[in-house]
């Protein structure tokens, strides 16, 4: 029924535009149904030219299925983008909140600069002594030397062990331990030293003539007491999991070679048994430091434990007992100090350890933070670690919120893993598609594999972290140090790095997500375009660099630190490329030129040269390029498509906007563009395509093209000709194709060489050709010589040069009015070849084949029966242009623009 009421509407419509004559109904499809649907587009244009609303333009069905087809795809692409915009978003959140950064940055700089005072004290332990003045005494910034006699209260143990307020108050015991107000010290301070052996330095350099003067020497053996695992005792944790603690078997046989290892450790005050007052003095306060002790894997060595609950007096006197038993000696390698305090307001517990390292030089190493990038290159500097830690990170409503998030992240990595792999099992089980390589399987698959491996990395160590939290409770106060939280901050150092690599391959996955936009993949272009030519020019950079990094570590790292090493040379080079350093030994850094003021100032000239304006700027041209030619590629793609250039990410919104706001008129819901495709396909089968597109015209274009691109070679080259005979001076030229016709012969040669008196008259043909063979031009074909005008004039006809000049001329103006008026009148023969195929075209279309442009009504009138029983065809012309105004595109039928294509 839905067919007949459609016809019926139909024809109505075409009676009332026929001025009420009533016609009988035709067969769609039939040469006469096609001649009354010309008949009727006419009318329309007519009644459209009188204002009126009810005529529809034509449609061009070529561009609107294109239109059509491509907009799920951009749809597609975009949804894709924005979905792994919220997946990497949720990555980023949770990551920035698990490791809490800005309130990590907060404790960190306070104990950084405030307590631990890095800028000032810190740089100036160089001696054992130093290091218990930093301890004890208070640190003078102007005079940069620690202040004699201010101990024991002026050194950071003071400040952690204060018994006073500001104002002289005396601390309660529930305050004590407080650090800046609002971090409460954990057990106290360990101290830990790290001891190393000496042997005779004939071992090490081999039989050296000054053994017996310098007899010991320096290792890196470091003497160690550890217990045997057989002894020790694995003690069950809350969680089930069971740990070596220092429990041991003391019924085992090797129990008594680890007190023998331990007592072989022993040295200073641990090995003077005639001094038996000292001996009673320090046994109830540092004797065990001078031996070895185990009591975990984080907490082995020659320690000295500061407990906060012994009070400040008996803390620094150990501390004063340390420095007068000779603690630190020549065996030492190095020292710790750490601590862990609790900040309840950010809920966090914050791990500090400050590391000295002692030097085969005889110092510790300076600790630099203003070159901190390249000083942590150097053997033996100084470091400062400091990780917060949240042991309850689900407490309140925001953190299960957070929970949430986690779990919702999961769940999507498993997801999408799932789906890779079913796409990289289909790939692999597809023979054809496997074999063909970059269409199937890229480098995009093997960037999205390691990145997933990353995040299940990262989901491991996260929780690695709340199995620890929950399996090892803290609990305060506590008289001991608790190495857990080193533990945890050892992962989260490990988290670091491999979040540092996820979020690194999660931006380079947003260049997969651009490639469905033309505009949004011009990087993508442009670095595939570049690519070889970045790679050869790597190999020139790379050279030039590890060339100058090495002259620099040769010739200054003996008295520059920066370069003392290569790998730090290295990087002083290139930092020196941004300016991040300066190597300049006249703009202000002088550390290279004292060493060799000409080496120096050549040393960074020619690196500034070579590098800064010669290499970048090549790097700078190449990446130019791949843009210039990545954009022309977009253009030259646009122009297939019949567009001006490639759609902008605007356009695209701007079409998706209208698209949103149509779906608020009813009637959109029922004409779908799913079913307008549908429509649109059907119409595309039933119309034939343009008879220009026939083989026969395309060959005939072809070859009318290339007659003329020839003959636009041909004029090309007759200007540049003529314009060489009109430009400048050509006594200049003599080179110039126009002196080949002022030529002579061999016969002229010989009659001028009989006058010369040297020869006397006897001169032989053939001698002068072999001998001036060599030295003699020959005339070659003129080209381009215009028949009509003779090229050689006398040199003293000046007349005749400045007619010859004047000829030239006009014949150059009048050739280029001849290419103009025959590119015009090559214009006009084209359109009116355009107007006969035209009108070939539609005397055709009366007995074969319809015109491929259809109207509104041929929409509306049903073309086969499912299309028709989808949206039940019971609609108007007006309604089917309402429905489908987004998806059609007006062709373009004028003559003109036919001979513009």
């Amino acid at each position: 029924m839905p067919v007949f009421a459609g016809a019926a509407i139909k024809a109505a419509m075409n009676s009332l535009s026929d001025g009420g004559k009533a016609r009988k109904h035709v067969r769609p499809g039939s040469a006469a149904r096609k001649a009354e649907g010309r008949e009727e587009e006419m009318q329309r244009e007519k009644s459209m030219q009188k204002g009126n609303p009810k005529t529809y333009p034509a449609i061009n069905l070529k561009r609107s299925i294109h239109d059509l087809e491509r907009w799920p795809e951009m749809v597609k692409g975009y949804i894709s983008i924005a979905s792994y915009t919220l997946f990497f978003g949720i990555f980023t959140y949770l990551v920035i909140w698990q490791l809490a950064v800005p309130d990590a940055f907060d404790i960190d700089n306070l104990a950084r600069n405030s307590f631990l005072d890095q800028d000032g004290a810190l740089t100036n332990i160089e001696q054992h002594g130093d290091f218990f003045d930093y301890l004890l005494n208070e640190y003078d910034e102007d005079s940069g030397e620690f202040v004699e006699g201010t101990g024991p209260y002026g050194g950071i143990l003071g400040t952690m062990f204060t018994s006073k307020y500001y104002n002289d108050q005396p601390i309660p015991a529930s305050d004590a331990g407080f650090l800046f107000s609002y971090n409460k010290l954990i057990g106290g301070v360990l101290l830990t030293q790290t001891r190393g052996k000496r042997e005779p330095c004939g071992v090490n350099s081999g039989d050296s003539a000054y053994s017996m003067f310098y007899p010991e020497c320096y290792t890196e053996k470091i003497v160690t007491a550890d217990p045997p695992k057989e002894i020790m005792i694995d003690v069950q944790h809350k969680c089930g999991e069971k740990k070596r603690a220092s429990v041991f078997n003391t019924t085992h046989p090797k129990y008594q070679d680890y007190l023998e290892s331990i007592k072989a450790s022993s040295f200073g005050i641990a090995l003077e048994t005639s001094k038996e007052l000292a001996n009673v003095v320090y046994r109830d306060t540092i004797y065990d430091s001078f031996q070895y002790k185990y009591e975990n894997e984080g907490n082995k060595g020659f320690s000295a434990f500061l407990s906060l609950s012994d009070g400040t007096m008996l803390n620094l006197q150990k501390i004063q007992y340390l420095k007068e038993a000779k603690w630190l000696d020549k065996d030492t390698r190095g020292v710790e100090i750490r601590f862990i305090f609790y900040n309840g307001n950010l809920g966090t517990f914050s791990f500090v350890q400050i590391s000295f390292t002692f030097g085969t030089s005889g110092r510790y190493g300076v600790y630099d933070p203003e070159a901190t990038s390249v000083q942590q290159m150097l053997p033996g500097g100084n470091h400062i670690s400091i990780g917060t830690i949240n042991m309850e990170p689900y407490i309140t409503t925001d953190d299960f919120s957070r929970l949430g998030l986690e779990v919702v992240f999961l769940i999507w990595v498993f997801y999408d893993m799932f789906s890779l792999s079913i796409a990289l099992f289909k790939i692999a089980t597809d023979r054809d598609g496997y074999q063909k390589g970059d269409e199937v399987f890229n480098a995009w698959y093997v960037l999205d594999i390691v990145n997933y491996a990353c995040y299940i990395q990262f989901i491991y160590y996260r929780l690695q972290v709340l199995q620890m939290s929950v399996c090892n409770p803290v609990f305060v106060p506590a008289n001991n140090y608790l190495t857990i939280f080193e533990e945890i901050y050892v992962i989260q150092q490990q988290q670091l790095t491999v979040n540092f690599i996820s979020v690194l391959l999660g931006i380079f996955r947003f260049f997969k997500y651009y490639q469905f936009q033309p505009r949004l993949q011009i990087v993508n272009l442009t670095l595939a375009s570049s690519a070889i030519h970045l790679f050869h020019f790597s190999v020139v950079f790379l050279v030039m660099l590890f060339g100058f990094a090495l002259i620099g570590h040769l010739n200054f790292g003996g008295q520059v630190r920066d370069f003392a090493t290569w790998f730090n040379s290295l990087q002083v080079m290139w930092e020196s490329l941004f300016g991040a350093y300066d190597l300049g030994p006249v703009i202000g850094n002088q550390s290279i030129s004292y060493v060799d003021p000409m080496i120096a100032n050549l040393f960074f000239y020619l690196w500034q040269f070579l590098t800064g304006m010669i290499l970048m700027n090549i790097f700078v041209a190449i990446l130019m390029d791949g843009y210039a030619e990545a954009v022309e590629a977009g253009k030259e793609a646009a122009n297939r498509a019949g567009l001006p250039g490639p759609d902008a990410v605007y356009d695209d919104v701007t079409k998706a906007i209208k698209k949103v706001f149509k779906k608020g008129d009813k009637r959109a819901w029922r004409y779908t563009d799913n079913t307008l495709l549908t429509v649109l396909l059907a119409l595309d089968k039933e119309n034939s395509d343009p008879v220009h597109k026939h083989h026969t015209y395309i060959k005939r274009y072809e070859k009318e093209l290339s007659q003329l691109k020839d003959e636009r070679d041909r004029m090309d080259e007759r200007i540049e000709f003529l314009e060489s005979m009109t430009g400048e001076e050509l006594e200049e030229k003599p080179f110039h194709p126009l002196w080949q016709d002022k030529h002579v012969t061999y016969d002229k040669i010989v009659e001028h060489l009989q006058m010369q008196p040297s020869l006397k008259g006897a001169v032989n043909l053939q001698d002068v050709q072999d001998i001036y063979d060599s030295s003699l031009r020959y005339v070659e074909k003129l080209p381009h010589q215009d028949e009509g005008t003779p090229l050689h004039v006398s040199v003293a006809d000046d007349d005749s040069r400045m007619q010859l000049h004047a000829h030239l001329e006009e014949r150059v103006k009048k050739l280029m009015l001849d290419n103009t008026l025959l590119i015009k009148q090559h214009g006009q023969l084209l359109k009116k070849q355009a107007e006969v195929l035209q009108e070939t075209q539609e005397r055709a279309a009366e007995a074969q084949t319809r015109n491929p442009i259809v109207t509104y009504a041929d929409l509306v009138v049903p073309v086969d029966s499912n299309a028709t029983q989808d949206i039940g065809w019971q609609a108007s012309t007006q309604v089917a242009h309402d429905g489908f105004a987004n998806g059609r595109a007006s062709p373009r039928r004028d003559t003109d623009d036919i001979v513009a294509a």
